[in-house]
């Protein structure tokens, strides 16, 4: 394989392969270690709600990139942080795991008012479950693995040492990121 694959095509964001399913889910996995998913129907903007989903890319770290038909973008990540992307106002709103907002635009950034959040901790298991006003849910277990359900579905569950990070989306195939690799291994879809 590595006649095959030289270093530069592995650095490379081409697609080293793509695959396409029976359900019309288009998968390219990248050379740089990223994954780009896209539903067939999805390939046109015309016609589309701009706050629907035109494509996903998956990065090597785990963060899942949401691109919207109106040039919209969701950065979702494992610890349950969201930024948005708005094309319009050319403006991003980032939250943090724990509720806090802030602003960045025009190289100027601002706080926000923070999103509300309500805290439980499982008397049982001693896993602690925090729901954001947003509707982002992350629940951590007592071993330091985490779970955490983003407001559009897409849920990623966190082993306890961190090196891996298994991502599923109703409608996306689910991707498993193993973090901390040899520089030989790629992640799996």
């Amino acid at each position: 394989m590595d006649t095959l694959f030289t270093d530069e095509m592995i650095q490379s964001t081409q697609a080293m392969a793509t695959l396409t399913l029976k359900n019309g889910l288009i998968i390219q996995m990248l050379g740089s270690g990223e994954i780009s998913q896209t539903h067939d129907t999805e390939l046109s903007s015309e016609g589309k709600d701009g706050n629907t989903e035109a494509s996903r890319l998956v990065t090597k770290e785990g963060i899942v990139i949401r691109q919207m038909h109106n040039r919209d973008s969701d950065v979702l990540y494992p610890d349950g942080v969201v930024a948005h992307f708005s094309k319009q106002n050319m403006e991003w709103i980032v939250t943090n795991n724990k509720g806090k907002r802030v602003s960045y635009k025009d190289n100027l950034y601002k706080d926000m008012s923070p999103i509300p959040c309500a805290t439980e901790t499982d008397a049982v298991t001693n896993a602690q479950m925090m729901i954001r006003e947003d509707n982002v849910c992350t629940v951590t277990y007592k071993d330091g693995s985490r779970f955490v359900q983003h407001a559009d579905g897409t849920q990623m569950h966190m082993s306890a040492d961190g090196n891996e990070i298994r991502i599923e989306k109703s409608g996306y195939a689910q991707n498993t990121i193993r973090l901390n690799q040899g520089a030989d291994e790629r992640p799996m879809s």
